[in-house]
């Protein structure tokens, strides 16, 4: 089970406004924190300007317990992004500068803030013994909030190791604290805390009153993600119960809550968890389904995982870079008061400097090594980022493909059910009598029926099978029309199933003697795909604000010119603005949200066309009024320009 988060509330808009108005000094420094706080899940960018200024500020003022309270904020922004290095970092620091001005109650938080990112990375031993040394610190000075929040960790940690009866132990009394100390978000991180230790131990009627009493307290606050939490762990409770159609109930609503506020890992656990009530319900169809969405948001969160690593070893291997280049300054330094001292001093000091030169030259040279090790490590992670982001596409065809064969085959299956008894009644000497010309009529016309699906599902078959053998992988001639259609086929599939409600008009204008052009028609399809649901996202994203005015559209041309085959994919989306439109082929540069796109379908898709296919991709776009992709491939094997 999952538990809310704890946040206090306060109002953006005030605290800007008193900023307007606020001196440089302290007073400052405590209103930048507070905002940054306060901005923490809304607005993560713009949080941490802010609380980099209470930094930059506290120093400037060298004000110590202000640096360790900006700093601690700083860490906790790293937490909710995932960046767990970063923050552990952030937080022993903390830790440091606490304990050299004699802030006990800083270092309580620093070490409770540390308790809490091991725990979330699966450390429970070491998040045991920060959280501990924290509730040491706060009982001794008697900071008995601080205190009650440590008890609540504590108990928290029990119930992921499994020490649930501890847990309850440790929640006991904590719930009182914090209604004196007037806490709503205290007492619903209590009472979720334990429904969790007592639907563990098999109390489940227990459970679910303490659940129910956290989230009516989260309900009156507004706190939207602990909301999905809660209604989450009320389903797990129906789910232990056997009771399959109330836990599907709450798991939606968690669901809804959840996509509403994009909290990505409670839709990917909450998309598992219906997958498998469906399945107990016998709703296969539905199973599958959510099934699916877990996977691809799985994926997502993998792929932002690895991004995250990623830049955490570029920052590595960037300040290794700089340190270096800082060491290599400073022995340049020594190096010519050497040379000074050699002119003045003779031989001696002009036999140490050769020799300072040989180990300088030798330090260079490992730090060049490393530096190559560090680079093949990156160029790894990159080669491993791309077959994920290949993966993921062939996920989304595949649930094309699923949601495609599925129409065809349920008409098989009800045109065979409503021709059963006319069969049966044929086979039957003493029924056969009463079969009527009309009977006959509509026997035949249901196996007319039977005939023309299957053959529709032999077709969808071979295009899977196509789709995955996609030839040796070696250039072929190819029609470039019956490819396009193929494409365009599988790309409507694979929008179909994410986005069901997304009504969009493609227009194919094709010339008519198009001719064959060499091509690797499984990448070229992957390209076309690419584009294809780019547009669509986009077309998904102005229906959304345009609202029923606004009608989806892609147009899809192919046409000769004197060296090449044009195909253009133009929509009437959003459009891509100026300043970002040098951009969109660079590796890893995405406008999307965080953990729903990675930034390599457009670079994959460059790279196929122009370095595998000699060919040119570009892109003509008018902010607000949609965007026009332009791919020229040669009619021989040469390298064409780019479309103007």
């Amino acid at each position: 089970m999952c538990s809310p988060s704890l946040h206090a509330a306060a109002d953006a808009d005030s605290l800007k406004a008193l900023l307007e108005y606020a001196a440089p000094d302290s007073n400052r420094v405590l209103l930048l924190n507070k905002l940054a706080q306060k901005l923490a899940r809304e607005n993560p960018a713009e949080a941490t300007a802010y609380v980099n200024e209470a930094i930059e500020l506290a120093h400037t003022l060298r004000w110590g317990k202000g640096i360790i309270e900006a700093t601690n904020t700083r860490g906790a922004l790293y937490t909710n992004e995932g960046l767990f290095e970063d923050a552990i970092e952030v937080f022993h620091a903390c830790l440091a500068l606490s304990d050299s001005i004699g802030a006990t109650s800083l270092q309580a938080r620093a070490l409770r803030n540390l308790g809490v990112i091991y725990r979330r990375i699966g450390n429970t031993p070491k998040a045991l013994e920060y959280t501990e040394q924290s509730l040491e610190m706060t009982l001794a000075i008697g900071d008995t909030l601080s205190w009650v929040i440590s008890r609540v960790n504590i108990g928290n940690i029990h119930n992921t190791i499994g020490n649930h009866e501890k847990a309850l132990e440790a929640f006991t009394g904590c719930e009182k604290i914090f209604e004196q100390k007037d806490d709503p978000f205290g007492v619903s991180t209590v009472l979720n805390g334990m429904g969790e230790a007592y639907s563990m131990l098999g109390q489940q009627s227990r459970a679910l009153e303490y659940f129910r009493r956290s989230l009516a307290i989260n309900e009156s606050l507004g706190d939207q993600r602990a909301i999905a939490v809660l209604r989450g762990n009320i389903a797990e409770v129906w789910e232990k119960t056997g009771q399959s159609q109330n836990a599907v109930d709450e798991y939606l609503r968690a669901l809804e809550i959840a996509e509403r506020i994009q909290a990505i890992d409670l839709i990917e656990i909450t998309g598992k968890r219906l997958s498998r009530q469906y399945a107990a319900l016998g709703n296969y169809r539905k199973a599958y389904d959510y099934f699916v969405m877990h996977a691809s948001v799985r994926d997502s969160l993998l792929t932002q995982k690895n991004l995250h690593e990623i830049n955490a070893m570029a920052n590595r291997h960037e300040k290794a870079l700089h340190d270096q280049e800082k060491a290599l300054q400073q022995a340049e330094i020594e190096r010519q008061t050497l040379i000074r001292n050699i002119i003045i001093g003779g031989l001696v000091i002009a036999l140490f400097l050769a020799g300072l030169l040989f180990y300088l030259a030798r330090q260079r040279k490992i730090a060049n090594e490393q530096l190559h090790i560090a680079m093949a490590d990156l160029q790894r992670m990159q080669e491993q980022l791309i077959h994920a982001e290949k993966m993921a596409s062939f996920g989304r065809l595949s649930a094309g493909f699923a949601h495609e064969i599925l129409n065809p085959l349920n008409f098989i299956i009800n045109f065979t059910d409503l021709s059963r008894p006319i069969t049966n009644s044929l086979l039957d000497p003493e029924k056969r009598s009463a079969v009527t010309e009309d009977d006959l009529q509509i026997l035949q016309g249901n196996l007319e029926k039977i005939s023309e699906y299957s053959l529709r599902t032999e077709r969808i078959v071979r295009s899977i099978v196509h789709h995955a053998d996609g030839g040796s992988g070696e250039f072929e001639v190819a029609d470039l029309s019956a490819l396009l259609r193929t494409s365009l086929d599988l790309a409507q599939s694979a929008m179909q199933s994410e986005l069901p409600n997304l009504d969009i008009t493609v227009t194919e204008r094709f010339d008519e003697n198009l001719p064959a052009v060499p091509v690797i028609p499984r990448e070229i399809t992957r390209v076309f795909v690419n584009l294809f649901r780019n547009a669509a996202e986009s077309l998904s994203q102005k229906s959304i604000t345009a609202g029923e005015r606004f009608t989806p559209a892609i147009t899809v041309t192919a046409t000769r010119t004197t060296e090449a085959v044009e195909i253009r994919l133009r929509d009437n989306g959003h459009g891509i603005p100026s300043d970002i439109r040098s951009r969109i082929f660079e590796a890893f540069f995405t406008t999307k949200d965080a953990g729903t796109g990675t930034g390599l379908g457009l670079s994959i898709s460059y790279d196929i066309i122009v370095e595998g296919h000699s060919g040119a991709l570009s892109v003509e776009s008018r902010e607000g009024e949609g965007a026009e992709f332009i791919i020229r491939l040669p009619v021989s094997r040469t390298r064409v320009s780019p479309a103007t």
